[in-house]
């Protein structure tokens, strides 16, 4: 949106329109150790989720070379077009690209099929309990691999607790989360495995 979420920072990060100052790096310009990826930067590309996933890609690539002390960041080369898909339903919508109008076999190949369900779910590291819609017992294989929210808490054991959240109990002290945190098990909540 035009209007930037950017109270906390300080008035010098940002520029005329409130939008903070990135070098080609994606690092603050008087800052080498700040980093701002998405709607909050002044990377004169379309402010979208997919190109702030690019942004946090190249950011996170960057700050790995800090950590290896390697002086040389990668460069962030902004998109020249616009890209707007809208799908409407699996088979029919409309996409946008720089100046060409594409119609629904474009729009169903790139976004129409699963909407990008599929990719975000990985990038969560979920994809293993994504249902296929076709799947014969859907309901049945829903109801015991996702478990009933608990109650809102805010409770600051609970991840999420700050913000009264479904609770999702976080591992003991000194524990490491699993890469599966859901219980197969219907209405225990959020659990490790390791704790059943």
């Amino acid at each position: 949106g035009k209007l930037q979420n950017n109270s906390m920072y300080p008035q010098q990060w940002l520029n005329e329109i409130g939008q903070i100052k990135v070098t080609e790096n994606l690092h603050l310009w008087n800052d080498t150790a700040v980093f701002a990826a998405g709607d909050i930067n002044d990377v004169n590309e379309t402010k979208q989720g997919y190109w702030a996933g690019k942004q946090g890609d190249k950011v996170a690539q960057n700050i790995k070379r800090l950590l290896k002390s390697k002086r040389k960041l990668k460069k962030y080369k902004p998109t020249k077009k616009t890209i707007i898909l809208v799908p409407l339903g699996k088979k029919v919508g409309i996409t946008n690209y720089g100046n060409k109008v594409l119609g629904n076999r474009a729009t169903r190949n790139i976004k129409g099929k699963n909407v990008f369900v599929k990719d975000t779910w990985k990038l969560f590291n979920m994809k293993k309990l994504l249902i296929k819609e076709d799947e014969p017992n859907w309901k049945s294989i829903a109801l015991n691999t996702y478990p009933k929210p608990g109650p809102a808490t805010m409770d600051p054991s609970v991840a999420g607790g700050n913000m009264g959240s479904p609770g999702m109990r976080m591992p003991p002290n000194g524990a490491q989360p699993s890469n599966n945190l859901l219980s197969p098990s219907p209405g225990k909540g959020i659990q490790q495995q390791q704790q059943q």
